[in-house]
């Protein structure tokens, strides 16, 4: 296989999750599960981690005022490390969600307006087509600003495979924007999910506040929420923590972004993890409360499924409707979603690409409440 292929092949497979419009409904079949919350959660994830298709997994969940956390399988097939809560996992679209949050915190603060156009943004704005100075940040919030999924030169220049958006900076970005056209005949914009736009998302707002995303994300949503230990840059601690990532029964790299790191560049820990399911759930009397109230309000349709600034909120016919978002990179799963009665929540990170635990989650979401 020639690197081209085997690099495109990486891209569209492994990149992200599915679209949110495919998660599996409640109503899919998996053995009972019953008894105290930890019992359940036990009875689904247990028999479903170890293989090497998911060496590991971590959960935390919410039942009523109850907090728990439970960690299941080895950090590698043949190894003997087991996971904890303070393991390093890499949580990839999910991220999306906390840019989602950044922008509602700087709009509330009178920073940005939702439908600022990216021409008060953009360096030299006049030379961008129309078709990109006329977005607006709530357009790409939403996931309904017409940009494809992914920029058409993300493979070139590209020096890794395993790595494939480690090479991508503002300059490459910046490119792909001057030359962007609309799909011919276009008239009308149908939302699509776009990791370019939310990584256009988090590169805009970190040019508006002259501060670098890790920093700005950290200093306006992470920090205030109790979430010490969800990175971009890793300390040396945190590599020592860090699960390694698996496809295909065997460890690979783990994934760098640059100029979209808005888009999944994050690294977390199931204490991290449920502090922010928490604060999802109930939004605390605080500025970051208010921006987790705006962020999730539904205010578009993807698919299926409502979308605020990427929390996305399905209602399946045969369970609650529940507010959810996903991600994945090259050797990671993860999920967060909680039901809109707020008596369940629930948040995994895996260590394993192969198989999603977007359905375990959910079942689990119906069995807890």
């Amino acid at each position: 296989m020639n690197r081209l292929l085997l690099a495109s092949v990486l891209l569209f497979t492994l990149q992200a999750t599915p679209p949110p419009a495919h998660l599996p409904q409640p109503h899919t079949r998996f053995p009972e599960a019953q008894g105290r919350p930890a019992e359940v959660v036990a009875a689904i994830f247990g028999p479903a981690t170890g293989s090497p298709a998911r060496p590991s997994a971590v959960v935390g969940f919410i039942v009523g005022k109850t907090i728990e956390m439970k960690s299941f399988g080895k950090l590698s097939p043949s190894g003997d490390a087991a996971p904890d809560r303070n393991t390093v996992y890499e949580i990839g679209s999910i991220t999306k969600g906390l840019t989602g949050i950044l922008l509602a915190d700087m709009a509330l603060a009178g920073e940005v307006s939702l439908h600022d156009t990216l021409d008060k943004f953009l360096p030299d704005a006049a030379n961008f087509p129309e078709a990109v100075r006329k977005i607006t940040l709530v357009q790409l919030a939403t996931h309904a600003s017409g940009l494809p999924r992914l920029p058409g030169n993300l493979m070139f220049g590209m020096k890794d495979a395993t790595n494939p958006y480690a090479h991508y900076g503002a300059k490459e970005l910046q490119a792909f924007l001057f030359g962007y056209t609309p799909p011919p005949g276009r008239t009308t914009i149908t939302p699509e999910y776009s990791n370019l736009g939310y990584g256009l998302l988090g590169y805009i707002l970190s040019l508006k506040a002259g501060t670098p995303y890790e920093a700005l994300l950290k200093a306006r949503v992470l920090e205030p929420l109790g979430m010490k230990d969800t990175s971009i840059a890793l300390s040396d601690d945190q590599r020592t923590r860090l699960a390694p990532g698996h496809a295909n029964g065997a460890a690979v790299n783990n994934w760098d972004l640059d100029a979209l790191a808005g888009a999944g560049a994050l690294r977390s820990t199931i204490a991290d993890m449920t502090r922010l399911l928490q604060a999802l759930m109930r939004p605390p009397d605080s500025r970051a409360g208010k921006a987790i109230r705006l962020a999730i309000e539904p205010r578009g349709q993807l698919g299926a499924a409502k979308i605020g600034f990427a929390w996305l909120t399905s209602t399946p016919p045969n369970g609650p409707a529940f507010t959810w978002h996903n991600g994945g990179t090259g050797g990671y799963r993860s999920f967060i979603g909680f039901t809109h009665d707020r008596k369940a929540g629930i948040v995994v990170l895996t260590n394993g690409s192969d198989q999603s635990p977007d359905p375990l989650a959910v079942q689990a979401l119906t069995k807890l409440r």
